[in-house]
């Protein structure tokens, strides 16, 4: 069920970006490679990359799924392709906010600590929310991140919801960009 892998993301995710930015930052690697003519967005980027295809890799034991059950069955491919393009803008998403946190911290469990319970608190957070009134339910209806997931894993592709992942994962790699800047200008 790509619910539940949506769920293992924010386990795993934390994992492999823990070291994207926080080791480098902790040996003074970062200083160095922050001082040669790169721009920052150029070095984010890269890091940002390098985190997106490990976790590619990762992801496409996915692919031999989809053939074993084409073989056997014959699967409803929209709603395959609405569930995998979900889980890729979710794995989007938590990736961006794991480096943000990394270039935020001096160490990679902290960056790893911070990330998972960022991740947590985003994904099991609005629903154990129970809000008092309807503006409430609707507000964390809306910052709902598996709500909005398990719709894709239900085979609806809402232009809505990928515009949130996409504009939340743009929001979390410019507070990354910032973020490394102040860590350049820090020293």
């Amino acid at each position: 069920d790509l619910l539940n892998l949506g769920s293992i993301l924010a386990f795993f995710v934390p994992l492999l970006t823990m070291r994207t930015f926080a080791e480098e930052r902790r040996s003074g690697s970062l200083e160095l490679l922050l001082s040669q003519p790169v721009r920052g967005v150029d070095v984010l980027a890269g890091k940002t990359l390098g985190a997106l295809a490990s976790l590619g890799i990762c992801l496409s034991i996915l692919l031999v799924h989809a053939v074993v059950l084409l073989l056997v069955s014959s699967p409803d491919w929209p709603a395959l392709l609405a569930g995998l393009v979900g889980l890729l803008l979710l794995g989007l998403l938590f990736t961006a906010a794991g480096i943000l946190l990394s270039v935020l911290s001096r160490s990679q469990v902290e960056a790893a600590v911070l990330t998972l319970g960022g991740l947590l608190a985003a994904t099991i957070g609005p629903g154990a929310a129970r809000p008092g009134s309807p503006a409430g339910e609707a507000i964390v209806g809306f910052l709902s991140i598996m709500g909005r997931f398990e719709e894709f894993t239900r085979g609806l592709l809402d232009l809505g919801n990928v515009a949130f992942f996409v504009g939340a994962t743009l929001l979390l790699l410019a507070a990354g960009l910032r973020a490394l800047d102040l860590v350049r200008w820090q020293g």
